[in-house]
């Protein structure tokens, strides 16, 4: 058994760690965890024997590896290396866009992707733009390419809104003209146009009905006023969904040229 000199309980020393200094000192697991973890938290990545501040006693790389774990040893040692690395003052080293590993690489008139090495990322990235990496094109035809694809999202958002489709049979149907209680062509089921809800009979509608017996959807209304609106609102919210996951895309990016059909609703 031996005495913690953190914690100053006892514990099996088969379950402690000690430091390498002239004078050897004892922890538990569990205080030689908290303690390395808080140092890593203040940036600090070469702990020292914490039980006597005159002791310059280290741990080895087996002991923080047994007591910290793989996810927070993985973690320090990386924090070991970028010290290491900005010590050395390396300007020929790259970086991975995606996460914190450097590679010594070719100039980049000879090759312009970094290849990852780390195991958690692995990315083949653009060392021009700082993208995936977008080989054979070049930036401009990637940012290009990249444009008409989160217009595109937008564009599908807006077809999409005009488009219904029957409860039972999921077959899709857009409304030309008429009232609203909607028949399907494949299967016969009936839906109110407005929610999409199954309907019996017209007492779904509120024309004509009292308003007891109605949920308040139109038999009739402006079906190009309607379209229009759904298109807008489905614009909208696409819109904002591409600029929170592509903060680089501009407005002019996503300025769409719409068909007469779906601008009018019809």
């Amino acid at each position: 058994m031996g005495e913690c000199q953190c914690c100053y309980e006892e514990f099996p020393l088969r379950c402690m760690v000690h430091c390498d200094g002239d004078k050897v000192h004892f922890f538990c697991m569990s205080c030689a965890k908290t303690y390395v973890e808080g140092e890593m938290g203040l940036g600090r990545c070469k702990p020292v024997c914490f039980a006597d501040s005159n002791c310059l006693g280290t741990f080895t790389r087996k002991q923080l590896r047994q007591f910290l774990g793989e996810k927070s040893f993985d973690r320090l040692d990386h924090m070991v290396q970028q010290q290491e690395l900005a010590a050395a003052g390396l300007d020929f080293l790259s970086d991975c866009p995606f996460c914190d590993f450097k590679a010594e690489c070719r100039p980049i008139e000879v090759d312009k992707e970094f290849r990852c090495e780390n195991p958690k990322c692995l990315k083949t990235s653009c060392r021009l733009c700082q993208n995936e990496t977008h080989v054979p094109l070049t930036c401009e035809e990637r940012k290009q390419e990249h444009k008409l694809a989160v217009r595109h999202v937008v564009e599908e958002a807006m077809s999409e809104a005009l488009i219904r489709h029957c409860n039972r049979c999921r077959h899709p149907f857009i409304k030309e003209e008429g009232c609203n209680r909607m028949t399907c062509t494949r299967c016969g089921n009936v839906q109110c146009y407005v929610c999409s809800k199954d309907v019996k009979d017209y007492k779904h509608f509120s024309d004509g009905q009292p308003s007891t017996q109605s949920n308040g959807c139109p038999l009739h209304d402006n079906m190009r006023a309607r379209h229009k609106e759904e298109v807008k609102r489905a614009a909208e919210k696409a819109k904002a969904k591409v600029r929170s996951e592509n903060p680089e895309v501009t407005e002019q990016d996503l300025a769409i040229s719409v068909s007469g059909r779906i601008r009018n609703g019809g």
